[in-house]
């Protein structure tokens, strides 16, 4: 834990009521980049960030990956026939 170092963002006393004001901003944002999942931070609290986490863009590339296998499946039947 990195003590000495005060944290300046918006925070909330828990996962759960991060989670509730992701989904309000969610609801109600007009902004171009808005938060996308909560975070636990060094000091104690949960905060917002619209940064993707390593796990969500490694299932994104999964699902990329799997329709790619399938479009070339496709090309592939259509040019045998």
């Amino acid at each position: 834990m990195i003590k000495n170092k005060i944290c300046k963002k918006v925070k909330f006393v828990c996962e759960n009521a991060a989670l509730f004001a992701l989904k309000k901003i969610k609801e109600t944002s007009k902004k171009k980049v808005v938060p996308v999942r909560p975070y636990s931070c060094y000091c104690g609290s949960w905060h917002l960030t619209s940064r993707l986490d390593i796990k969500d863009i490694q299932a994104e590339n999964k699902l990329l990956k799997d329709k790619i296998k399938e479009l070339e499946d496709k090309i592939y039947i259509l040019e045998s026939q």
